[in-house]
This record gives C-alpha cells, structure tokens and sequence, in this order.
C-alpha cells in the first residue's frame, strides 16, 4: 500500500541538482547508463586524459543511472562535467563528457530526454520520462570568451558553474576566500550574459564576495545582503 511519503514523492517532480556521474561512467567504461553494457563509441579525450578507475573502484555499486533514477522517483538531474583540473584542455573536456552523455540519452530511447527548458522538465515528468540537464562545472570551460558560452548553451549546456574551489577567470573560488575576491570583470560580463540568454548561473563553490556579487548582478540590485544567500537562480528558459 502506498504511504503518504511515497504518494508525496511520486507526485513530486523531483530534480537531482549535481551529480559527476558522467566521468565516473567513462572512466569506469563497463557500463552505460541504462544499465546494461558500456555504449560504444564514448572513449575520447576524458578516457585519455584521467584514465580508468582503479578496479576496486570501479566493481563498487553504480549509485545512479536511468533506470535508478525512475524506479527512485527521480524526474531529472543535472548532469556535471567538472573542468577544474583540465587545464589547457578545459573546452575539449567538456565538450567529450557532454557528447558521451549525449550519445547516453540518445541510446536510451524515448524515455530519456535532453532537457533544453523548464517546459520540457515538466514535460517529462507528465510523460513519464526522465529529464537530463548538461551543467558545466567551473567557467573556465568558456575558455574567457562569451561566444563559447553562447554555443555550449546552444548544444545544450543549462547550467554554468562560475568557479570550482579554485579561482576562474570569472570568480574567487571558497578555497582562496582570504584574499577577499568576488567576480572578476569578465566574471561579471559573463553571468549576464548567462542570465540574458536563460541558463542556471551555479554559484556552488565560490567566495562569500563572489556569491553577492553574482546575485547583485543577476537581479540588478544596487546592493546585496550581508551575508549574500548562497543559492543558484533559475531565469526563464532554464
């Protein structure tokens, strides 16, 4: 009998805000995620460049993949690719992690969707089906330019992290908070340009100065509470 929490939660649409499922999957290469064996075709620069899992890694339970996150009453997820470390090849990486999953979504058939807005989120989720959102971790993947931005959104990207732990071109990471950074200037070019052309602006990771400074230009504020509320805001189109 369905209890009230599961009748809840089914009725819910459900989003899982960041998983790393991506690399985890290629570098583990024995499994797609619909379950069944490795989709061909997927080994690329990530594969070349981190290379394979130790094996006691990779025999460990997979914690998610589609079919987990329908039996689970997941209704979508933001797939994360983290650039951090890539350093020269920020772009490349990306780009590879994104086409695997891409490649992912399209052997899963009709019940797995790209998700290219909020529209087709909820879409999914009176259909049945699962929504995946491309989300990059870390800017530096824009490689400081606005026009890379632009076309990751138009292959699909949703969500742009501004920062790992690190510092960005675009922002103070919370690791180097000392030094008091917020948003450098092209940091501020560039999340309103993420807010005029309608992707998440993620501002997991970054300095306190940083993550206000983030809300003052997304919401045109003169000013910004102290402290600023760590959050990720959602414009129009997703």
């Amino acid at each position: 009998m369905e209890t009230e929490a599961s009748k809840l939660h089914n009725q819910s649409l459900v989003i899982d805000g960041h998983n790393d499922t991506i690399v985890s999957h290629l570098r583990r290469g024995t499994v797609s995620l619909s379950g069944g064996p490795a989709t061909a075709g997927k080994r690329g620069t990530v594969s070349y460049i981190r290379g394979s899992l130790p094996s006691q890694s990779a025999d460990m339970g997979i914690q998610i993949n589609f079919p987990k996150m329908k039996s689970g009453g997941t209704g979508a997820a933001l797939f994360a690719v983290d650039v951090t470390l890539m350093r020269n090849n920020h772009l490349v990486y990306s780009l590879d992690a994104l086409g695997a999953l891409n490649l992912e979504i399209e052997s899963a058939g009709a019940d797995v969707i790209l998700a290219l807005s909020t529209d087709d989120i909820r879409q999914a989720k009176k259909n049945g089906n699962i929504a995946i959102i491309m989300a990059v971790e870390n800017s530096d993947a824009t490689e400081g330019s606005l026009n890379v931005l632009r076309m990751l959104h138009r292959i699909g990207v949703g969500s742009m992290g501004l920062t790992h732990n690190t510092s960005s071109r675009a922002a103070d990471g919370n690791a180097e908070a000392r030094s008091g950074g917020g948003l450098t200037t092209f940091g501020v070019e560039l999340v309103r340009e993420i807010n005029r052309i309608g992707m998440v602006v993620d501002v997991a990771h970054i300095s306190e100065v940083a993550t206000g400074m983030s809300w003052r230009f997304q919401s045109g504020q003169s000013s910004y509470p102290t402290p600023p509320v760590l959050r990720s805001a959602i414009t129009p189109g997703i």
